[in-house]
């Protein structure tokens, strides 16, 4: 079982769990449910269509459960996941999506 955390900025915030909380039933059930599986199995998630790396940064995936992503951080020192930055997949919106993610990243790599 691999551990799971949610990212808490310096002021405290929870990017993923408020953003759960800001999603519908349905989505949340999806998206839990692929967290849950990402806790159990780890990396072996990317032999599936359910976790993705992204491209030119290590470490960073994308856990995908219908229109929702969590972009999250392997974090080897820990054998752990620390879950950055949820959102609903949109085309336009998703570069910028992911840019948020990496911004994320580098301000828990730079507090840990």
């Amino acid at each position: 079982m691999y551990k799971l955390e949610y990212y808490t900025r310096p002021n405290g915030a929870q990017p993923v769990a408020e953003w759960l909380d800001r999603l519908d039933r349905q989505k949340s059930a999806v998206i839990t449910a692929k967290i849950f599986k990402l806790q159990q199995a780890g990396l072996e998630l990317i032999k599936t269509e359910m976790l993705k790396g992204i491209k030119g940064i290590s470490g960073l995936y994308e856990l995908r459960g219908g229109q929702c992503r969590v972009l999250v951080y392997y974090d080897k020192g820990s054998d752990g996941f620390v879950m950055l930055h949820g959102f609903l997949k949109k085309k336009a919106r998703e570069p910028h999506e992911i840019d948020e993610g990496v911004r994320l990243l580098r301000e828990y790599l730079a507090n840990r």
